[in-house]
């Protein structure tokens, strides 16, 4: 189990300058992902990173291998939270870091905050790693590493968070079934590689239903 693995998203502006008064690079800013308590160890472990026309969306995996559920996060990016210089060994710092997790029922917009989607109830040992986005509607999908799902956010409806079980379980793979992890989206269908099964998956976003693409190896050591 990880202890204070705090996760950062860093943007480069190339418009930018760097002043040789400041101990950090002008053209990177960072936006430092909370944690959840203060006092509390940190362990978002951000794999997954998606832009929209107005957030950023990250996939907090929250240990990779270990319990409590993962969560969909996004938050409008804006030069003035971020922190390039943030003490993480600071409690108090990081108690009073600008971009902290929205309150109930507050918005990224309304607040500059961090709005968090958990994967609880059925979902809570499903894994979010690799985000990518609609380029139909700005909605989000994501490939859950436990092997069980291909995730679907959308902030605008009242279930945010859809899913759709995998066609099989790949029972040989005792860790994480197949392993999903990168995916391409384009109008019609989402595209994800399977990592432990060395194949690929197609979802059709119409019919709702999967193909899977058999990758020809010599060996399962590929």
């Amino acid at each position: 189990t990880a202890v204070n693995n705090h996760s950062r998203v860093i943007s480069f502006d190339p418009s930018l300058s760097d002043s040789p008064a400041t101990p950090y690079d002008d053209r990177l800013c960072a936006y430092n992902v909370p944690p959840e308590q203060e006092n509390q160890p940190a362990n978002n472990e951000v794999i997954g990173l998606a832009g929209t026309s107005d957030r950023i969306w990250i996939g907090e995996s929250r240990a990779f291998f270990g319990a409590g559920p993962s969560a969909i996060s996004s938050f409008v990016p804006d030069p003035n939270s971020c922190e390039n210089l943030l003490n993480f060994d600071d409690p108090q710092a990081l108690a009073s870091q600008r971009l902290q997790y929205c309150e109930p029922g507050r918005s990224a917009e309304q607040d500059g905050c961090i709005e968090k989607f958990l994967l609880d109830g059925p979902l809570s040992k499903s894994k979010v790693v690799h985000l990518e986005t609609d380029p139909i509607d700005d909605t989000v999908w994501f490939t859950d590493a436990g092997g069980r799902y291909l995730g679907h956010a959308n902030p605008d409806r009242d279930k945010v968070i859809e899913v759709y079980a995998l066609p099989d379980s790949h029972a040989n793979l005792s860790v994480a079934g197949g392993l999903p992890w990168s995916l391409r989206v384009d109008d019609g269908a989402v595209y994800f590689g399977e990592y432990g099964t060395r194949h690929i998956l197609r979802f059709d976003k119409t019919t709702a239903t999967f193909d899977e693409v058999w990758i020809p190896v010599a060996t399962s050591q590929v």
